[in-house]
């Protein structure tokens, strides 16, 4: 008996796989490879994937040799699938933590926010990453959704909560790293406003 619902399983569990993959750490691709070759015997659920991987020694939070931990993956590539499943149980993954930090200082909502990655940077809004994080260079993600003109991804930031102030370790606010007129626009103008 062929089981119809697994195909809606499938397409939510292997944008997950795939984060893990991301990792290139040998402990991620053993674990992930082994249940990949059992999913197609039955239906696998993200409980299922969750209890797989954590038997194999896998946490949610374990990072990579750049200190990223999937949820961080995730958001880099725009696997909005897989952010939002590490979002929720059993993964819970970590969003407003120290020990949430690459080796870079970034948080999952930089890496969404330096990409451009606008749903990924909505889900991680909406289970309530701050918006103020700064990493090693003191750049908070609007800070990189200004530097590389993602304006979709700045208007949210600020709906969301995101000053405007915030001055990097260069001295620069958001808005004087803006590369376009418009960006630097939405941010400067929000100065003016506060003032």
């Amino acid at each position: 008996m062929v089981n119809k619902a697994a195909p809606l399983v499938l397409h939510r569990l292997f944008p997950v796989r795939e984060v893990f993959r991301h990792l290139r750490h040998s402990q991620y691709h053993k674990a992930s490879d082994e249940f990949v070759e059992h999913i197609f015997k039955k239906r696998f659920s993200s409980v299922d994937l969750y209890d797989h991987m954590t038997s194999k020694g896998v946490h949610v939070n374990f990072c990579n040799d750049k200190g990223q931990t999937p949820l961080m993956v995730a958001a880099f590539w725009g696997k909005d699938i897989a952010v939002e499943e590490l979002l929720q149980p059993p993964f819970l993954a970590a969003t407003n933590t120290t020990s949430d930090l690459s080796k870079d200082g970034k948080q999952a909502l930089h890496y969404a926010a330096e990409e451009g990655h606008l749903d990924s940077l909505q889900l991680l809004l909406k289970f309530g990453a701050y918006t103020e994080f700064r990493d090693n260079w003191g750049n908070t993600p609007l800070h990189y959704a200004s530097m590389n003109n993602h304006f979709e991804c700045a208007k949210k930031l600020l709906i969301y909560g995101a000053r405007v102030t915030p001055m990097n370790k260069d001295c620069n606010m958001p808005g004087a790293v803006a590369h376009n007129r418009e960006m630097a626009t939405l941010l400067n103008s929000r100065i003016l406003v506060k003032v």
